[in-house]
């Protein structure tokens, strides 16, 4: 064989090679770690919450979205000592209130809490100090949502520079969803231009690491979670032992939650059936864990049906709410992971 052609046919073997290192099939998972004693209840006295709640974590701030309530829609705690500092947010159409509550963000530079509304189509600002002064304090509008495709969770960079869900309507009940850059200056959406060629109805959740440049996201309805920079590229596709590339809104794997910890990537996980055998609904129980690159480290076992959860780095623990007589919990981080 001439020296050319042996060259030429080692450039396409190491080709093959990195293209298929972006493939990464894990079957085995089963380093579970019991984690359920060492749960911590979290209680907040003479306030009641419904039972599907969300929390943030803002600086020195936890902050308890709860958009079925009667009163406030957004309840502020010191997030060391859990101790309630003030509420805000009422719910209805007049100036300065929320009618359909969407995502909440946090622009650190400027101090401001954003909040998007999806009927008044927008998305509002207050100004941190002023509403821990004021609990009245009343929000200016920093950017309208257009209706014919509009970002609902995202995570906010900068102004010019936010990464979230893009949704598209295609019907009365029917949509298309992605992800996208958004500029909420100028209101430009910009595609990621990553799409897994096997999946045909997209529902995910995701997260976002400016440090790691990269974004994760776990697909609902497929055993798949994929690694890709900040420009869409991909970078990996982690696929669990049930992989399969059909739609079932029976299993849900990536149960809706996913955060950067640290050099690790938390993903709540369901691999199951979402409906319990008497009608409930079901919630995942366990997180998995892995490094930066999708490397599967090992299972947080919770023991309890989880809702939502936020990564407090500071204390490095996670908060949770959760479908239990122990609504608020956190789980300490240190020596787990």
């Amino acid at each position: 064989m001439s020296k050319k052609w042996f060259f030429l046919l080692l450039m396409a073997f190491c080709f093959a090679c990195n293209e298929n290192n972006t493939e990464k099939y894990q079957g085995n998972r089963g380093n579970v770690v019991d984690v359920s004693s060492k749960l911590t209840v979290i209680e907040f006295d003479d306030i009641l919450f419904n039972m599907i709640v969300e929390p943030y974590i803002f600086n020195d701030n936890l902050v308890i979205v709860d958009r079925k309530s009667d009163g406030s829609l957004i309840y502020i705690f010191d997030k060391n000592t859990f101790s309630y500092i003030t509420s805000a947010g009422k719910l209805g159409r007049g100036p300065g209130e929320i009618s359909s509550m969407g995502d909440v963000e946090y622009d650190e530079i400027k101090n401001e809490l954003l909040v998007t509304d999806h009927t008044k189509q927008c998305v509002f600002s207050y100004n941190m100090d002023s509403l821990l002064i004021n609990p009245l304090h009343l929000p200016y509008e920093k950017t309208k949502l257009d209706v014919t495709a509009f970002i609902s969770r995202y995570v906010y960079i900068n102004d010019t520079l936010s990464i979230g869900e893009l949704i598209e309507p295609t019907g009365n009940c029917t949509f298309r969803e992605s992800l996208a850059k958004w500029n909420m200056v100028s209101g430009a959406l910009e595609k990621m231009p990553y799409e897994h060629p096997d999946i045909e109805e997209k529902r995910i959740s995701f997260a976002v690491s400016e440090k790691y440049g990269i974004y994760v996201e776990g697909y609902n309805y497929h055993d798949l979670m994929t690694i890709c920079s900040l420009d869409g590229n991909l970078k990996y596709n982690v696929y669990g032992n049930k992989w399969d590339s059909k739609n079932s809104k029976k299993m849900v794997y990536y149960a809706f939650g996913l955060a950067f910890c640290g050099d690790k990537i938390l993903a709540m996980y369901m691999g199951e059936n979402n409906i319990n055998d008497n009608g409930t609904a079901a919630y995942a129980t366990k997180f998995l864990v892995f490094d930066i690159n999708g490397d599967y480290i090992e299972t947080l076992e919770i023991g309890r049906s989880i809702i939502y959860f936020c990564y407090d780095d500071e204390n490095n623990r996670l908060i949770m709410t959760l479908d239990d007589e122990m609504q608020f919990a956190y789980l300490d981080l240190n020596g787990l992971i």
